[in-house]
């Protein structure tokens, strides 16, 4: 189910990594996006995608790295336990998707929470799960 942006807000919302690289890129679409998600909804991140950021090449300065080390603050996070373990499995199994993302998607399941994403193509196979598709950069 794709939702809206002003749907979101007041919501729980879960961020894809592909958002989080682009913010911390400097890219305005998604700095706006993210800072109205901040204002408006409660943020969530996953152990999976702090992996996936911190795995940037761009991460070589330390500097960027105490940056990403605040900007993370704003978050709460989603501990992966073996329920949502069992479903990414399930998930990357039965739907062909990278565990990466078969994870975050269990976890957006599993805590019932919208999760914000260019990337619709994978996503979309999870069935039940709440998404807000956001075109910014969107690439196939």
């Amino acid at each position: 189910m794709l939702k809206k942006l002003e749907e979101v807000g007041g919501e729980r919302i879960l961020l894809d990594s592909d958002i989080l690289i682009d913010y911390l890129r400097g890219e305005k679409e998604s700095k706006e996006l993210i800072v109205y998600l901040l204002e408006n909804s409660k943020c969530y991140l996953t152990a999976i995608n702090i992996a996936e950021i911190y795995s940037d090449k761009d991460l070589s300065d330390p500097q960027k790295e105490f940056i990403i080390d605040n900007f993370l603050k704003n978050f709460n996070f989603i501990l992966l336990y073996k329920e949502i373990s069992k479903t990414a499995g399930s998930l990357g199994r039965k739907d062909n998707l990278p565990l990466a993302d078969a994870f975050i998607g269990a976890a957006s399941l599993i805590y019932d929470i919208i999760l914000i994403t260019r990337n619709i193509k994978d996503f979309q196979k999870i069935i039940g799960l709440k998404i807000f598709h956001t075109l910014l950069k969107f690439k196939n």
